[in-house]
């Protein structure tokens, strides 16, 4: 069993879904998907969930974006934005 094969049995607490649905139909729903709303969500594997969407014929464009810490404080935070869904 491969870890993505892990991963997509791997449910987010609270919505029935596999951690692979959950970012798909986030990237689906928003257009994008970042690094810390993986992270709210128990997701810690988010590059792996992109790895293998762009196998499957997904593209993404990325970039570093400012968001604001519980603390208030300004940090960054990685942006997958989805470019081309694939199968």
């Amino acid at each position: 069993m491969s870890l993505l094969d892990v991963i997509d049995q791997m449910e987010v607490p609270a919505s029935g879904k596999s951690q692979i649905e959950w970012v798909k139909e986030r990237l689906v729903t928003n257009g994008y998907v970042t690094r810390n709303e993986a992270l709210r969500v128990y997701i810690s594997r988010l590059g792996a969930i992109i790895h293998h969407l762009k196998q499957k014929g997904w593209e993404f464009k990325t970039e570093w974006i400012e968001s604001t810490r519980p603390d208030g404080s300004i940090g960054k935070d990685y942006k997958y934005i989805l470019t081309k869904k694939g199968a």
